[in-house]
């Protein structure tokens, strides 16, 4: 494709009048292409081959526009092209759509989706190699070829290509995102990478933000949708239409919590809720809550609503974690991503959103000097509290209480433990304080000889702690007091 150089100057009239053409020609394009979409009465007439000609000549115009001047004409034919050329097609097909696709509405639909795909992936190729920009760090398929000698480096010119690839990138998630509507069971995976990496762009731009929320909406997980339009509103550059989607959002919630029975805690019968319609409702109630606070509106026992949030947040982290099935298959790490609002399992995806939208809620307050404040930052220590409470529990139950003390004596007569000490012996003895077995004064002996004991007592890293034995693990420079009640440790001089 021959490149149009820009004329720099405007009686240049050679340059100037090959503009000036191009300008007309996409203007004449575009306007056949609304017309011809207005007369559409069906999908397939949104696909004929001389529509699809004329999209085609309508991209090819408005590439060699943008680069005949990318600070004069990038921007605006950028959007141009991707509004008439893609958008605004697949828009029409969705509301010509009757009760669902037909096959050939899908083959017709998804040809076009592929064809934007192959059409942006092309389009950052090609801003990569005539600016010379470097984007390994931040994309996973950056250009892989020489630098162009005669690249356009101005300063102004390299600063749009960079802001055209963080827009490409984010078409490609639409795209992406767009045949979510024709294969509802498809894995997300796609539009939300190519999201992420808009987002690792330029993160001060909230709209990858809000398109993710938007994907989340769609797939009714309201949690991960708020999520991402509060990050989006909390961004530098917000995205307009983002408030909006939030208090849609918010109103669906609403509507959701007016269906719920009352529970009556005092009633002689009380019925148990299942794991996956308790977190329903926790995730229902503290997004009300966030309605509340987001947008400053007075209710009255928002207090009693903490608390009963609290309550079910404590309940709903007591539930185990699924486990590995029959068939030999777990949960893996796309299951955490790709979080199900009907799991028995509150996820650790779950609780970082819920934290971080807490957070974000606190600067929002403060800027409008609200008196719900103290009790949004109250809240969120008490869920700090809680967490830490929930850590600290699993970590008891889970390290602390290894079922290893009645194996001690098997392994023993193997040799099997004097090598496991001695070589836990050699690896931390820089890193770990040694430990001392005390073994307190009683009227039974041990079945433990004197050398086994010495040698039991010689581990550092690897302790195993009977029932009738307390270990008490002390620095060198402390001393050790051993009476009949118990053992006694001093305090260290320099305290």
């Amino acid at each position: 494709m021959r490149r149009i150089h820009p004329a720099t100057d405007v009686n240049q009239k050679p340059g100037h009048e090959l503009t000036k053409k191009l300008y007309r020609t996409i203007s004449e394009q575009a306007k056949r292409l609304d017309d011809a979409r207005s007369c559409a009465r069906n999908i397939k007439e949104l696909f004929t081959p001389t529509l699809t000609v004329h999209r085609k000549k309508f991209c090819d115009y408005c590439e060699r526009l943008i680069f005949s001047d990318v600070v004069l004409y990038g921007r605006k034919t950028e959007e141009l092209l991707w509004r008439k050329g893609y958008y605004d097609v697949v828009s029409t097909a969705k509301k010509l759509k009757k009760k669902e696709f037909q096959p050939e509405e899908v083959l017709c639909i998804e040809t076009h989706i592929n064809a934007g795909i192959g059409y942006y992936n092309h389009m950052m190729m090609r801003l990569q190699y005539e600016f010379n920009l470097e984007l390994k760090n931040v994309m996973d398929f950056h250009i892989l070829c020489e630098v162009k000698k005669d690249a356009d480096l101005r300063p102004e010119a390299v600063e749009w290509a960079k802001q055209s690839i963080h827009q490409c990138l984010i078409y490609l998630g639409d795209l992406n995102r767009y045949k979510l509507d024709i294969y509802p069971n498809m894995n997300p995976t796609l539009p939300v990478r190519y999201y992420l990496q808009a987002i690792s762009l330029r993160p001060d731009f909230g709209m990858p933000h809000n398109q993710m929320g938007t994907l989340e909406m769609n797939r009714n997980h309201y949690l991960e949708a708020v999520y991402h339009y509060i990050r989006c509103l909390s961004c530098k550059i917000t995205f307009d239409g983002t408030t909006n989607n939030l208090l849609g959002l918010f109103e669906k919630n609403s509507k959701f919590i007016e269906q719920l029975p009352p529970e009556n805690n005092s009633a002689d019968c009380i019925i148990e809720l299942d794991k996956s319609e308790s977190i329903k409702r926790l995730i229902a109630r503290f997004l009300l809550l966030i309605d509340i606070w987001y947008f400053n509106k007075k209710v009255p026992k928002v207090y009693n609503l903490c608390h009963q949030i609290y309550k079910n947040l404590e309940e709903c982290l007591s539930y185990p974690k699924p486990t590995i099935s029959e068939s030999g298959e777990g949960p893996n790490d796309s299951a955490s991503v790709d979080t199900d609002s009907n799991n028995a399992y509150l996820s650790s995806d779950k609780v970082f959103k819920l934290i971080v939208i807490c957070l974000l809620c606190i600067p929002k307050l403060r800027s409008t000097n609200s008196p719900q404040l103290s009790t949004a930052v109250a809240f969120t220590l008490g869920v700090y509290s809680l967490l830490i409470q929930h850590v600290a529990n699993h970590i008891r139950d889970s390290i602390l209480n290894c079922p290893l003390n009645g194996n001690i004596k098997a392994y023993k007569s193997n040799g099997i433990l004097r090598d496991l000490m001695s070589g836990g012996k050699k690896r931390s003895r820089t890193k770990l304080r040694r430990r001392k077995v005390v073994k307190l004064e009683s009227d039974e002996e041990s079945d433990v000889s004197g050398s086994e004991r010495n040698d039991y007592s010689s581990s550092s890293d690897d302790s195993f702690i009977s029932d009738t034995e307390d270990v008490l693990a002390i620095s060198s420079d402390e001393d050790l007091d051993v009476s009949k009640g118990g053992a006694e440790l001093k305090p260290a001089q320099n305290c």
